[in-house]
């Protein structure tokens, strides 16, 4: 294989989610598995001891470097927590596959997840807006 070649991982990877997107999208549930398995990937990969909205952010970030899918900045509101959350991917094929429609309900649900292990079962948290670099979140109440 020379160097331009994709891997063989981002290649399942892109199949993989092609396979489920075709098929889900179908269904119209798309949204709602991303979400799901967002929600799983907070309860597989907790975060803890946090004591400020910069050690959620150094946290988050810890992950997204290791996971290479963005970074994020967060800031605490006066009511909510808002997240942008910066898709800077440098692979090709995993920027294609990890677009911000795939990652807008996948990060929805694993940003709750964490968000909602500190307490506040009714928080929600939902995108204010979405573009192909960057997706805003926005924690709290679901007024």
């Amino acid at each position: 294989m020379s160097g331009n070649e994709p891997s063989f991982e981002a290649l399942a990877l892109k199949f993989l989610v092609d396979a489920l997107l075709s098929t889900a999208n179908a269904e119209g549930l798309a949204g709602v598995v991303l979400r799901r398995a967002g929600l799983q990937f907070a309860r597989q990969i907790p975060l803890r001891d946090l004591h400020s909205p910069r050690d959620l952010e150094a946290r988050v970030n810890a992950v997204w470097r290791k996971l290479a899918t963005g970074r994020a900045e967060v800031r605490l509101l006066s009511n909510s927590v808002r997240i942008r959350h910066v898709l800077d991917i440098e692979d090709p094929i995993r920027r294609e596959v990890l677009s911000a429609t795939l990652m807008g309900p996948l990060l929805e649900g694993w940003y709750e997840g964490w968000l909602r292990a500190f307490g506040g079962e009714t928080l929600v948290t939902r995108v204010e807006s979405l573009t192909a670099s960057e997706i805003v979140f926005r924690h709290g109440n679901p007024a």
